[in-house]
């Protein structure tokens, strides 16, 4: 129950994009990238810099819908709720 709160108060509370430090350092790693020659001409110095693809709206959609089902379920069976037949 602790990891649940702990992650709803971070989800809650934690600015969306990257932090100050975040930005600070990626704008470092950039800098340092341009300033030193490639060893290995055709290889990126970085190697997160391929295509990055983002999830469509309906994967977030069904994916809380299946955690609040999930949970649900748990606070059922653990009251004493649950299927009453077994």
């Amino acid at each position: 129950m602790l990891v649940l709160v702990a992650a709803t108060i971070l989800s809650v509370y934690k600015p969306w994009g990257m932090t100050a430090y975040g930005r600070r350092r990626r704008q470092h790693e950039r800098k340092v990238s341009q300033a030193a020659p490639l060893a290995y001409p055709g290889i990126s110095a970085r190697p997160d810099q391929g295509s990055t693809t983002i999830a469509p709206c309906w994967v977030y959609v069904v994916g809380i819908h299946a955690i609040g089902l999930a949970l649900m379920f748990v606070v059922l069976h653990l009251t004493g709720g649950g299927l009453r037949v077994h």
